[in-house]
């Protein structure tokens, strides 16, 4: 008889508010693309709500030269990746671009315009990298 009445009370996955799923997942991807990758794999659900500008914007690249995700994917498929983080906001793109930009020579005023951007948004080494450009500097903020 008790297990009847359990079985009404059961909540599962696809009951989950998609608002919530895509929270969940954003949160997912701060950590690790990798787990981000092979949950979007889980089912259509999962796929639609990491495919969410959310999820993007709140993605981590943590290695520079942008290595991420698992070895099973392509550089097409991590260009596509890191396209999409860009194209939602994601400041953790736009500090390590702009590293690239300011750094490497490839375009100094768009980096440093970038940095200021990323330092703006309070990503903590892009706050650090422009206030030493701006202390080492006569560039003005």
């Amino acid at each position: 008889m008790e297990n009847k009445r359990l079985k009404g009370n059961i909540t599962t996955l696809d009951d989950v508010p998609r608002g919530v799923l895509v929270k969940i997942l954003s949160r997912v991807a701060c950590c690790s693309i990798e787990d981000l990758f092979n949950a979007k794999m889980c089912c259509k659900e999962w796929k639609d709500a990491g495919d969410d500008d959310l999820v993007y914007r709140s993605a981590t690249v943590e290695r520079l030269g942008y290595s991420i995700g698992p070895l099973w994917v392509t550089t097409e498929q991590k260009k596509q990746f890191l396209d999409r983080c860009r194209k939602s906001g994601n400041v953790d793109v736009m500090y390590r671009e702009a590293m690239v930009q300011y750094f490497k020579g490839v375009d100094i005023e768009a980096g440093f315009q970038n940095l200021r951007r990323a330092a703006m948004a309070l990503h903590d080494e892009a706050r650090y990298v422009y206030s030493m450009i701006l202390m080492c500097s006569d560039e003005e903020a």
